[in-house]
Parts: structure tokens; C-alpha cells; sequence
């Protein structure tokens, strides 16, 4: 006799979609957001501490033509545009672009600064507004 065996496989229970913790979801954006935000708090710690930062923002605020030409009070912008280069003799330059919003207009403050003997003077400074391009003098 031949008899043959018949197996019916039953499929397997469902089983619920595999989920996230909810530590997971959370530590995932913190993590990504402090990725972001470690790099840019050291450029802004290092920016803001430096010296050249310093007397561009000191000449941005006793220029007199940059409060005639935007009115007072000026605010600067967060963190400005930079570059700054430092060479082992004490020696250097930096150049700040700044965002500056005043009383009665906007604009940007362009300083070049010059670093000798281990203090930084600036050497040219132009302020932009709609109406145009203002030189103005440099600290001596």
C-alpha cells in the first residue's frame, strides 16, 4: 500500500514590524545636531577670542562714518565672514566681513587688518550699502 503523507504547512503567525526604540529616535537627531554644532561653536569661541576680531569689532564701532551712514545704534551680524592668517613671527593679516544692520539702513563692513609685532591695526575698511561703496580711514 502506498499511502502518502500530506503536510500542510500553516503560514507563521504575523509578526509586528520591528520598531525603534524611543531612545533611539531621540538620540539619533541629538546626535546629529550636535555634530553640527561642536564645529561651529569652536570657530565661533576661536573667531571671537582672537585679536583681530577684536579691533575689527573695536573699529566697527568707533568709525564714525559707519554710524553717520547706517545711524546709530549698529549691530553686527552673528559671526562674521573671515579669514585670518597667522605667521610664527608674530606677524599676520585678517580680513572681516560683517553684516551690520543701523537705525536707519543696512550694509556690510569689509576690514583688512595687519598684525606686526604681535598687535593687529587696520589698514583698509570699506563699508557697502544700496547706495554704494564707502572708504573709509584706516587706525594708525
Amino acid at each position: 500500500m502506498n499511502t502518502a503523507h500530506l503536510t500542510v504547512l500553516e503560514p507563521s503567525p504575523a509578526r509586528p514590524p520591528k520598531r525603534f526604540p524611543l531612545w533611539l529616535w531621540v538620540a539619533l537627531p541629538l546626535a546629529a545636531l550636535s555634530m553640527l554644532a561642536l564645529p561651529l561653536t569652536f570657530l565661533y569661541v576661536t573667531v571671537k577670542g582672537s585679536g583681530a576680531y577684536d579691533t575689527s569689532l573695536a573699529y566697527l564701532n568707533a568709525e564714525p562714518g559707519v554710524h553717520a551712514a547706517l545711524g546709530s545704534p549698529v549691530k553686527s551680524g552673528f559671526l562674521p565672514m573671515f579669514n585670518v592668517r597667522l605667521l610664527p613671527n608674530g606677524a599676520g593679516e585678517a580680513d572681516f566681513t560683517f553684516s551690520l544692520q543701523g537705525s536707519r539702513d543696512s550694509g556690510s563692513l569689509h576690514v583688512h587688518s595687519m598684525r606686526t609685532d604681535n598687535l593687529w591695526r587696520v589698514d583698509r575698511a570699506e563699508l557697502s550699502t544700496h547706495r554704494g561703496t564707502l572708504a573709509l580711514l584706516p587706525t594708525h
